[in-house]
């Protein structure tokens, strides 16, 4: 009874508080906020517990493959995020050759087990969530044992329950200046590319900072203060991190450009940077439209071009110039991907069986942790009817999810 009091109360707020849209619509966004939402946000802390206590018995025993734990049950709730970002809203997804030649995921998954160790950057959007396609690319095409890093600012670390779950596959924190984050790069490099679990996929993002019309107005005024190349879309790319990182991969031999290693440590050599170019179609909004399960974009498309290692100048100065007339060709490929230059292009489907069974692992994490607290609160005694309630709700998104897929976001194809 408790339990449908609580859920007719929230079915009636979101219905009458949204805005537009046909019934079924609305219908749709209540369906997202309790039987997606909710659980991604409590399986996020079920999940936290679990790495916890992962790494308190790890003290004592030391087992030998615990980073493939922590990898398996972060990329879990990883892929129920991006289930519900891209799947559930209906969002395509669009991967381009430098050519502007579609390239399918399995070209992707090739490239990756072929290198071994992948680093990547990429631009930055107007968007808290530029990770998430990355996250769909990397998750469908291998086993969550493997390991996805990234390096962002220190603001994710207090973000619950994302920045503990990243913190503990790997990514760094960085106060995003350079003289306090040298040695914790550095640190973080030699970690990353000898301890942990092959195929290894790390990315970050030269621009260090998000891209909306004041940060790019600002970074314009900086370009022509600077005598830079004035850019339409991106900002001026930060130099000094990322050519720390070129630097420290040629001195410490984890690539074969000075010296004769064909591997290091059983590594294989790193010898290129997979440089991603991000576009969506339209911007999305921000984090709000997410409790409706309406993320507002039809196509994200990432074009993928390699950079060879050696291509890349040793003295930083050169580095920025490289680096920034890079860019400039970027913000060119942004503007005929604005335009829809490749919209004619081959766009995939989000949906993906690795991302349906993250969700249904985080409906079954909800149903675990609200059992456990009802069981020591008396507050949480109605959830008896929770729990169950999201085991029959699964089955019933599951159908919707697919449904509305190909119904009412028929339109977004």
């Amino acid at each position: 009874m408790w339990f449908l009091l609580f859920f007719l109360y929230i079915l009636g707020y979101l219905v009458t508080q949204s805005k537009g849209g046909n019934t079924n619509e609305k219908i749709r966004h209540a369906m997202c906020f309790l039987f997606c939402v909710i659980p991604v946000f409590f399986a996020g802390f079920f999940i936290m517990i679990l790495l916890f206590i992962i790494e308190k018995i790890n003290k004592v025993h030391q087992f030998s493959s615990v980073q493939k734990m922590y990898n398996f049950l972060g990329h879990l709730w990883l892929g129920a995020l991006t289930y519900l970002g891209f799947t559930w809203s209906g969002v395509r997804f669009q991967l381009l050759d430098g050519e502007g030649n579609s390239l399918s995921l399995e070209s992707w998954r090739e490239k990756c087990v072929e290198n071994r160790t992948t680093i990547s950057f990429s631009n930055h959007c107007d968007t808290e969530l530029d990770g998430m396609p990355f996250w769909f690319l990397n998750l469908t095409n291998f086993p969550w044992s493997y390991t996805s890093t990234a390096m962002v600012k220190k603001e994710f670390k207090y973000l619950v329950p994302l920045g503990g779950i990243i913190s503990y596959i790997g990514s760094v924190f960085l106060d995003r200046q350079l003289e306090q984050d040298k040695l914790k790069i550095k640190n973080w490099l030699n970690t990353i590319l000898t301890e942990f679990p092959q195929p290894l996929f790390m990315g970050f993002f030269p621009e260090g900072t998000r891209n909306n019309p004041e940060r790019l107005a600002e970074g314009q005024r900086y370009a022509k203060e600077q005598g830079y190349p004035v850019m339409n879309h991106l900002l001026v790319p930060r130099t000094g991190g990322f050519h720390l990182i070129v630097q420290h991969l040629r001195q410490e031999a984890y690539c074969p450009e000075f010296q004769e290693v064909k591997c290091f440590k059983g590594r294989y050599p790193i010898e290129e940077f997979c440089d991603f170019t991000l576009h969506y179609s339209p911007v999305p909004n921000k984090l709000l439209p997410w409790v409706k399960g309406d993320f507002d974009c039809k196509v994200c498309t990432l074009v993928l071009d390699s950079i060879d290692i050696t291509e890349m100048p040793v003295d930083r100065d050169d580095f920025g110039v490289w680096l920034r007339e890079l860019w400039t060709k970027k913000d060119k490929l942004k503007e005929d991907l604005s335009k829809g230059k490749y919209a004619h292009k081959k766009t995939i489907s989000t949906f993906s069986i690795h991302l349906f069974l993250a969700m249904a692992a985080c409906q079954l994490f909800t149903c675990l942790l609200f059992n456990v607290l009802g069981t020591f609160v008396w507050l949480f005694g109605f959830s008896f009817w929770l729990s169950r309630s999201t085991l029959v709700s699964y089955f019933v998104y599951s159908y919707s999810t697919i449904l509305f897929d190909e119904i009412v976001h028929s339109g977004r194809r």
